[in-house]
Formats: C-alpha cells, structure tokens, sequence
C-alpha cells in the first residue's frame, strides 16, 4: 500500500499576484511499507505536500494516486469537534473510516490517559490533553499509510515514549510518509529521505546523505536572511530537545 505522484505541480495562490510553486511536475513512489523522510527548510511547502498527500489540496496538475487507507496528518487536531467529548469524537472518527466504533474508542481512552476528561467537552482541554486526544486517535486506526506533517510523536515524555512504541508498531505493517525540517527526526524514524527544495523532491541513497544536503540547504537559506538572520528556532523538534526525549 504506498501512493503514487504522477507528474503533479502544486501551485499556491494561482491565479494571485504571489503565486508560489510548491511541487513542479514530480514524479515518484514512495516506497511501500517503509518510512520516507522529507526533509525541507522553511517555506518550501512541506505542509502542502502533506495535504496533496492526503487529498485535501487538489493538484494543479497531475494525479496522486493512493492504495490503501490514508490517515489524516498524524497528531493533527483540524478533525476535533470542539463542543464534543473525546469519547464522542473518537465515535464520530471510526464512523467517517466506516470500523466499528468500539475497538477505537476503548483503544484512545487506554493510550491516552485522559480519564474523566474523556468525556467532557474538548473545548475544556488543556493544551497536554488535546496533544494526548490527537496523537492516540492517530495510531488508533490501523492506516495503510500515514501521513506526518513534522510530529510522529508529542506530548509529555512518558506519553511520548508510548507515542514512539507505537509508531514502531505500526511501521511493522504500514508507509510512513514525514515531511520535516528535523533532521533528528529523520535519523531516529526514517529507512529512506529526500529532499524537498524548490519544487523538487530529490531522493538520496540514504539517510545520512540527505540529512547532509538539508544541513547545506539550511546554512544558504540564512546566509540568504538579512543580516545573517538565523531561522527561527523549531521549538520541540529541534536536535536538543529530540535526543533528549
């Protein structure tokens, strides 16, 4: 089960007086049942990509073409209805994917920890439980393949060591496509990487030599600032804070 992009160019704003070229005629197949890292630097359209990925933008050329069930981004909370409870939520989500509601609720409130706050209003969570909501129901459905738009883990440490046994669990059987700026991410994820740079998506032999580019890329992309401004900071996923997870 993987996806297919055949000769798809995404542009952003067409028809605008900034339009910006996020994918230009690329071609490729991610490699099925195996993790791909993208990596880019800021601007470049990762999320875009993702959502091309998964369906929501539509391409402005060409065609995806997607062989089995594909999540929504992983830890993303767009789906939350923010005037139902967890609980009800999670229903709602097994409904949309046609699986039988139970197995899904029952897995999200065990992972998740929530406890009574299952069933209140998602509006009155805190920033830790709406992480702990999002991040269970993403590894709750058994996906074909799954989309990450810079986290596969989050929340607090020991939630975060069980996000991260799961996302191995689920790798034994599923893709994983991660689009990223973390290179830390990449190395502890990822079988296989590219480079999303503009509008091309270059794959590398391995690892090691697209994370080596990305950091080329990164250092011209603020030596290209005003001043030498540095990029702003990724804030969780920068290399500190990874490794220290």
């Amino acid at each position: 089960m993987t996806i297919v992009m055949n000769h798809v160019t995404r542009i952003n704003g067409a028809g605008s007086s900034a339009p910006k070229m996020v994918l230009n005629d690329v071609s490729m197949a991610f490699p099925e049942g195996r993790t791909m890292g993208i990596l880019s630097v800021r601007g470049m359209g990762k999320s875009s990509l993702i959502r091309v990925l998964a369906g929501v933008l539509p391409t402005t050329y060409g065609q995806v073409l997607r062989r089995g069930l594909v999540s929504f981004p992983i830890g993303s909370f767009g789906w939350m209805h923010r005037h139902m409870s967890g609980r009800e939520n999670m229903r709602f989500i097994a409904r949309i994917y046609n699986l039988e509601p139970r197995p899904i609720v029952d897995f999200v409130g065990d992972v998740s920890g929530l406890g009574p706050s299952y069933d209140q209003p998602v509006a009155s969570y805190s920033g830790e439980k709406r992480a702990r909501l999002a991040f269970s129901a993403s590894y709750a459905i058994p996906f074909d393949i799954y989309l990450a738009d810079e986290f596969m883990i989050g929340g607090p440490p020991p939630f975060r060591d069980l996000c991260r046994t799961l996302v191995r669990e689920r790798q034994r059987n599923a893709t994983f496509i991660l689009a990223t700026r973390s290179p830390a991410l990449v190395r502890l994820f990822c079988d296989n990487a590219a480079v999303l740079h503009e509008g091309q998506i270059i794959q590398y032999a391995s690892v090691r030599d697209a994370v080596s580019e990305h950091a080329r890329l990164v250092e011209a992309h603020i030596d290209s600032k005003p001043d030498g401004m540095p990029t702003p900071d990724p804030g969780f996923w920068s290399e500190e804070t990874t490794h220290a997870a």
